[in-house]
């Protein structure tokens, strides 16, 4: 199981929205670079960034930033957050991110998803699956759908994604552990990779996650606050 840290940009700093919600947001640092860069120093190999302020926009906000953060560190970037052309999306391919992550496209515009794994190819196209109470949630979570979440994975599935991040609204940011029998029923309808983000708290969380087999797990907020020592997480579980 990856461990992968998670970089959450707003105007240019380090945040987590609790729950995704503005009034709620706590900002950690006003260096994502150096952030990243510690990441690295503690065995990370890929970083998951959120682009905040273009998931509310509907376009990319924070490029400038994660091309620093492309300049310094040498891992894998995955990027979400206001990728709503396949122009934008091919523009932070070229500017150095790895994997794109799309979320609103995919729901509200899927025959973009159509072409950019027809351009992109599935290595470089990540779905965000983002659920409360089990339908699916857009528009920087914003916006709820009445797209029950199994269904959404079953369709990305058919379309041929290969890797999905799932999470849990209400338990984002909120350090109060992850939703494990949600998480349970959602590993049941899919064989994609799935990346399991949202209430990652504690090593017991990511102990229980990998008895599950995921590919990965994503920390956020639980790093910043020390309850989990990334490098001890990645050395456990990452291997």
């Amino acid at each position: 199981m990856i461990i992968i840290p998670s970089i959450d940009l707003r105007a240019g700093k380090c945040v987590r929205l609790i729950e995704g919600k503005l009034e709620n947001e706590i900002v950690y640092s006003g260096d994502p670079v150096f952030v990243a860069q510690m990441y690295k120093a503690e065995g990370a190999k890929r970083i998951h960034i959120v682009d905040l302020d273009g998931a509310f926009a509907g376009y990319p906000k924070n490029l400038d930033m994660i091309e620093k953060i492309r300049a310094k560190v040498e891992l894998i970037l995955d990027m979400g957050g206001g990728l709503r052309s396949v122009e934008t999306m091919e523009m932070v391919l070229k500017k150095g991110v790895d994997r794109i992550v799309l979320g609103t496209v995919a729901i509200h515009r899927p025959e973009l998803l159509d072409q950019a794994l027809a351009k992109f190819g599935k290595e470089k196209v990540t779905v965000a699956v983002d659920e409360r109470d089990g339908f699916v949630h857009v528009a920087g979570w914003k916006e709820e759908t009445l797209l029950k979440t199994e269904d959404f994975i079953g369709t990305l599935e058919k379309k041929g994604v290969g890797e999905i991040i799932f999470t849990e609204i209400s338990r984002d940011g909120a350090l109060q552990g992850v939703a494990l029998e949600r998480i349970k029923q959602v590993m049941k309808f899919t064989s994609m990779q799935i990346i399991i983000s949202g209430g990652v708290t504690s090593m017991k969380d990511l102990e229980d996650i990998a008895k599950l087999n995921p590919f990965g797990a994503v920390i956020g907020r639980a790093y910043y606050t020390g309850n989990i020592s990334l490098k001890e997480a990645i050395k456990t579980y990452a291997g």
